[in-house]
């Protein structure tokens, strides 16, 4: 599989932050952003391959099985040897910490999730920890990602992806609703009621 170039930037934009250290000594934790269809899950399991290439561990975490599923089939696609790539659900790693994959690389799928901050708490300052997303805003108010990760590196936005052809151009599709039989409540919205029928 050959990275786009788009991709091929966000590597080596993720390489050479990864290179930094904060001055309390733990690694720096970029969040890596491309918009819905450019191929994130492309670009982490490439960044996992090369890991796993010069001899690190790298653990994939997801709250979907499904994501870990297409996390394994992407990587399949790089390289069948997969010894050093280990694939866990958040849930299992926030109940039961002695079940957190022991690894050097930490990639977090869909990490604008709530349930990452605890699994990320859990582990040692000196792993490297990248987050990936196509939303890099926090699902919870209490724990914005600005507080877990230190930067968001986005080589591509959606207009040059449908520029260059990799994104298609929206189309949009407006449906007249006939609105003369929902009734207004005490609130001053839509009754559920007549929402309903």
């Amino acid at each position: 599989m050959i990275l786009r170039p788009y991709q091929q930037k966000g590597v080596n934009l993720i390489r050479e932050y990864l290179l930094t250290w904060n001055k309390t000594g733990r690694r720096l934790r970029p969040i890596f952003c491309l918009p819905t269809g450019a191929g994130k899950t492309v670009v982490f399991s490439y960044i996992a391959k090369s890991a796993q290439t010069k001899g690190l561990t790298v653990a994939i975490i997801a709250h979907r099985t499904e994501l870990l599923e297409q996390a394994k089939e992407t990587i399949d696609q790089f390289q069948k040897d997969e010894s050093r790539i280990h694939y866990s659900m958040v849930q299992t790693c926030t109940r039961s910490p002695h079940k957190i994959p022991k690894a050097d690389l930490y990639i977090i799928d869909e990490t604008h999730i709530g349930n990452f901050k605890r699994f990320l708490e859990l582990l040692p300052l000196d792993v490297q920890v990248i987050g990936v997303t196509a939303t890099p805003v926090s699902a919870s108010k209490k724990s914005p990602l600005r507080e877990i990760f230190d930067k968001v590196i986005s080589p591509v936005n959606i207009s040059d992806l449908i520029r260059e052809g990799y994104l298609s151009k929206p189309t949009y599709h407006i449906w007249e609703l006939d609105e003369s039989k929902l009734q207004i409540d005490s609130t001053g919205d839509f009754s559920i009621e007549s929402l309903f029928n």
